[in-house]
């Protein structure tokens, strides 16, 4: 053989071991391929489908509540605006501290002109016309009847690019009519939103809806529900009066300081100046106490009846039934006490700078400034009095080349002491009403009147009081009680806050603990229970006197004792549930003091957390 017939003898050997190789390779990729399919796939999905189907199964479920308890409900409420448009979120009811301005369907306002498609249209097709204000929907949803104090009724039907937050825009028919009110502050209140799905076809006319006071309905001629219709906008007058007299937070931020000194200080507004997110207006401080409308008017409906003060006949003679909201709202309103405080801020700074010699030297950069409020201390008001201790929140901070410190005032404490409904009783006594049926009564038609008044009222009232003997005496001894009222965390602590459901800004007499549904409550001391039942917001309700104190527990979805039964610390008394107004299981637990059990305490310094 010569050299070329052994190349070609390598050649094919090498060709056959790659072709065998392949054949090789391929035949065992298959048979491994067939026997992961036949056999370890199947066998791995049999050890694991006692978990994976349960798994799925949750899965499936959990998708399927969602789907139900949040979908649904926006598409039925909006069927034909989507789910991300957010006219369903924010507050519809209630007063909201808002800034205004006024726009027009013309070019400066809007940037359309007349034939331009969309001119005169707003965000929700509605015609743009007076009564129609643009609002963020996120915070105002649309369709949300509206009274604007200088403005009148309207409609929350339209929105812009800046308007953000709380911030409203007002419609009208000329330039110089929007200029004329120009930008302000002012409470709103909130009447509720059109169940109309088709925003276009709401009448911001309409808006004023008609309110049944003192008037028996559309064919009562001695008191036409225009009458009715009129007073209902006196009392959203003497309140939102009253409340605009205290300075916002708006009219807090573009105020200006009091005094800037130092060589890197400037005349400049508040805002500017501290952080007032955690600082209250006095319009924040007195928003607790504000009369509600329907108190008002349930007085009105009491004592101006003529079976009460005994002058019958026709109204259009003078007779019959006689409101007097301007006497009633200064007999109701709060008596309040200010103390002064001084917002202090002070800084200083040392850099390097280049003199007019070109010479580097230390610069020391100093600015001063001082703010002067008003701190509330105590509001006599007609379901009780409070009082307020405020103190110093003061922050320093040093760095190498500079030193800052900031002093704002911080509230210490927040106390409630009764009697409670004083003044409110006062008021019915004059017309010789003074038993505690009276009272409740009056109460009660404040409630049917005003939805938002029957939350607020049951939640952050004091209705027991009115039903149960509370003189009792003995000091409370204080110290810790011997056990909790159940096992959990506090979910809400005493004090002012925001109710979860209305959003109302109220004293929150307790501490909410969350606990899982059907925890054991337990009695934190030895005593007797002197009330059990049903209390509207509060849902299942107990009641123990320990001899120096009361304790209170709320929201029960059990109750396994009974009034006039002796009880001893730890032992068990109900279990924790979400009765009544309540956003999940939780124990409400109050602890009263006092000779008249009327004064509210902190329940977290006498509980073992």
């Amino acid at each position: 053989m010569n050299e070329q017939d052994i190349e070609r003898v390598y050649q094919s050997a090498a060709k056959n071991a790659v072709t065998k190789s392949l054949k090789f390779a391929s035949k065992t990729a298959w048979n491994a391929t067939k026997l992961i399919g036949k056999k370890i796939i199947p066998a791995i999905i049999t050890a694991i489908a006692p978990i994976l189907v349960p798994i799925l199964a949750i899965c499936g479920i959990a998708f399927f509540i969602y789907f139900a308890v949040f979908m649904v409900p926006r598409y039925i409420m909006n069927p034909t605006g989507g789910f991300n448009d957010g006219i369903i979120s924010g507050v519809t009811t209630g007063v909201m501290h808002v800034e205004a301005t006024g726009y027009t369907a013309g070019f400066e306002s809007t940037g359309k002109r007349p034939g331009d498609p969309g001119y005169g249209v707003t965000s929700t097709g509605a015609k743009a016309q007076p009564g129609v204000i643009a609002v963020d929907p996120k915070v105002i949803p649309y369709g949300t009847h509206i009274y604007i104090p200088g403005y009148g009724y309207g409609v929350a039907l339209d929105t812009g690019g800046a308007i953000k937050g709380q911030r409203i825009d007002l419609f009208y028919e000329t330039e110089q009519e929007a200029n004329n009110w120009g930008r302000r502050w002012v409470t709103i209140q909130l009447l509720g939103r059109d169940s109309k799905t088709n925003l276009a076809s709401i009448s911001p006319v309409s808006a004023g809806a008609e309110v049944a006071i003192l008037s028996f309905g559309k064919t009562d001629s001695g008191w036409p529900l225009a009458k009715d219709a009129e007073l209902y906008r006196k009392y959203l007058s003497l309140d939102t009066d009253w409340s605009d007299s205290f300075q916002s937070k708006g009219e807090l931020s573009d105020s200006g300081v009091n005094s800037a000194s130092g060589n890197a200080a400037s005349s400049t507004n508040t805002s500017a100046v501290w952080n007032l997110s955690d600082i209250a207006a006095e319009r924040d401080q007195v928003e607790p106490h504000r009369v509600a409308w329907s108190l008002m008017a349930a007085l009105d409906k009491v004592l101006g009846d003529p079976v009460v003060h005994g002058d019958s006949g026709w109204e259009q003679e003078g007779h019959g039934r006689k409101p007097d909201p301007e006497k009633h709202f200064k007999q109701l309103r709060p008596e309040l006490t200010w103390q002064s405080f001084t917002l202090y801020y002070y800084e200083t700074w040392t850099r390097e700078e280049k003199d007019k010699d070109g010479e580097i030297k230390k610069v020391t950069y100093e600015k001063e400034y001082k703010k002067n409020i008003r701190l509330l201390t105590s509001a006599l008001c007609y379901d009780a009095n409070y009082q307020y201790s405020w103190g110093e929140s003061v922050s320093e901070k040093r760095t190498s080349n500079g030193y800052k410190k900031v002093i704002t005032p911080k509230l210490n404490s927040v106390t409630r002491t009764g009697p409670y409904y004083e003044k409110l009783r006062l008021i019915l006594q004059e017309a010789g009403l003074d038993s505690d049926m009276d009272l409740e009564l009056t109460l009660r038609i404040a409630e049917n009147i005003d939805p938002s008044f029957q939350v607020d009222y049951q939640i952050f009232g004091t209705p027991l009081e009115i039903d149960i003997d509370t003189e009792i005496s003995g000091d409370f001894a204080g110290g810790k009680f011997p056990v909790n009222p159940c096992k959990g965390t506090i979910t809400s602590p005493y004090g002012m806050r925001k109710h979860p459901l209305t959003g109302t800004v109220k004293m929150h007499t307790g501490v909410d603990i969350g606990a899982p549904q059907g925890s054991p409550v337990v009695a934190v001391n030895n005593g007797y229970v002197v009330y059990t039942g049903w209390m509207s917001g509060y849902g299942n309700v107990i009641m123990v006197e320990h001899g120096d104190c009361r304790t209170f527990y709320a929201h029960l979805s059990k109750i396994s004792v009974r009034s006039g039964e002796q009880v001893r610390a730890g032992r068990k008394i109900g279990e924790v549930g979400s009765t009544g107004l309540s956003t999940g299981p939780h124990l409400h637990f109050e602890v009263r003091i006092g000779k008249d059990r009327t004064q509210y305490v902190d329940p977290v310094k006498y509980l073992r957390f």
